[in-house]
């Protein structure tokens, strides 16, 4: 599964997206930024029923890879995650910043 949110604005914008991938329920969610070094590991029934809050500056981007790493691990898919990644928790900041902060 993927995600692409892109602001068009010239100025920064928020919004939530809910998720329509039913299979997040009541599983951890891994959402892998592809353009950057940061993981966010957050709740699916949060992403499904609230949904993902998105905080972004002017002109920005994310390309998020979403999987179910207990699901990954049990069907023996293979994923590889750089080294270079940086699991975000909840409350944590990134940059002084909070660029996803509801995820």
């Amino acid at each position: 599964m993927a995600l692409i949110a892109v602001n068009y604005a010239p100025h920064s914008s928020q919004c939530y997206i809910r998720l329509p991938f039913d299979e997040l329920a009541n599983e951890l969610v891994r959402l892998n930024d592809c353009m950057n070094t940061t993981v966010y590991d957050r709740q699916g029934n949060e992403l499904l029923s609230g949904g993902m809050y998105l905080d972004m500056p002017a002109w920005s981007y994310h390309v998020f890879e979403i999987t179910v790493p207990a699901k990954t691990i049990a069907e023996g898919i293979n994923t590889i995650t750089a080294p270079d990644k940086k699991v975000v928790q909840k409350s944590e900041k990134v940059n002084g910043t909070v660029p996803i902060s509801g995820l």
